[in-house]
């Protein structure tokens, strides 16, 4: 009997010599290439045979992202004379939102290889920051500066922008919904402080720090999906951390007029050092099909070892050019991200 008839009759598929066995009669048309499980009938080691969070082929995604500010270790802009726990600093008055675009692109290619994919990521936000006014209560002075003001209201705002490109290899782990992800990263983050005081009709002080981070380095992380299986809504965790040289500079003024006399100072400081930068991202992503999803995310960004401006030790001592600048200090972001997602 030929294999044809074999076949034909339904009889099992006839051995090879040598132990081989016809492949023809595997059940192929159940057993396309797969990202998990094999399909019931298909031979346990074939394809990759293993979870992973996104199908294979090209993807992308346009995001709408708007963070705030914590500014939890601000230094204090003014110090009332005598000295009392009474201060203000750039934490007071009203909390702005920044805004701007999230793009993100990648491709999947889940097999045996060890790298199962790779994602790029640009995102932009300017605008976040803090503002208020405070009534001195009587003498006041900046801090680490001899000179000493009379009572004032003193009014000071703080704006920052943010700015990172990066590009991540992904790899699956195995049996779980887990992807390894390392790459590269370019972050750029820049602030600026400035305010014055009104003294007297015709007394004023006024000031002003900018400051300028540039990290290059490398990064780490993984992508967790905790729900996906079997339902239209996805829930997702991402957490990413690395460490980058950075590139800070800095300048600042202060400037001051009365009825008889005027004065001006200014300084300018560079830096570099090592900083740290840390990312997590919770995402709730629902597909309405196969290539169209909506996603609502929660992110946050941490930055240590940064120029702060206002943050700076004391800002007396700095405006007054007796300090440099300040490397040393921390930033945290957090908000909310809207986007779209979409494969071809």
């Amino acid at each position: 009997m030929t294999v044809e008839e074999s076949e034909a009759e339904g009889s099992p598929p006839v051995d090879f010599p040598d132990g081989a066995v016809n492949d023809s009669a595997r059940p192929t048309a159940a057993c396309p290439s797969t990202e998990g499980w094999p399909p019931e009938g298909c031979p346990e080691d074939y394809g990759p045979a293993h979870f992973v969070t996104a199908p294979h082929g090209w993807w992308g995604s346009v995001g709408f992202l708007t963070l705030t500010r914590s500014l939890y270790e601000i230094s204090p802009l003014f110090v009332p004379v005598p000295d009392s726990p009474g201060r203000y600093d750039s934490t007071f008055g009203s909390t702005h939102w920044g805004s701007g675009m999230d793009l993100r692109v990648g491709h999947r290619d889940p097999s045996d290889r060890f790298f199962d994919g790779w994602e790029s990521r640009y995102f932009g936000v300017s605008g976040v920051g803090h503002d208020g006014w405070s009534n001195t209560g009587g003498d006041w002075t900046f801090p680490g500066d001899a000179a000493i003001w009379p009572q004032a209201i003193l009014q000071a705002r703080i704006d920052s922008r943010v700015q990172s490109a990066e590009w991540n290899l992904q790899h699956d782990a195995e049996q779980v919904a887990l992807t390894w992800l390392a790459g590269v990263r370019w972050l750029q983050f820049e602030d600026a402080l400035w305010g014055g005081a009104a003294i007297g009709p015709n007394d004023s002080v006024a000031f002003q720090v900018s400051t300028t981070n540039s990290l290059y380095g490398g990064q780490v992380g993984l992508s967790l999906a905790i729900l996906k299986d079997e339902t239209p809504l996805e829930v997702d965790v991402r957490l990413m951390g690395g460490l980058y040289a950075n590139s800070s500079s800095g300048d600042w003024g202060l400037k001051g007029s009365s009825a008889s006399h005027g004065f001006q100072q200014r300084g300018a400081d560079a830096a570099s050092g090592l900083a740290f930068a840390g990312d997590l991202e919770f995402s709730f992503v629902y597909r309405f099909s196969e290539r169209w999803s909506a996603a609502l995310s929660y992110e946050a960004l941490w930055l240590q070892g940064v120029a702060v401006a206002g943050d700076q030790p004391e800002l007396g001592r700095l405006l007054t050019s007796t300090a440099g600048l300040s490397t040393s200090e921390a930033a945290w972001f957090s908000g909310l991200n809207v986007g779209w997602r979409f494969r071809w």
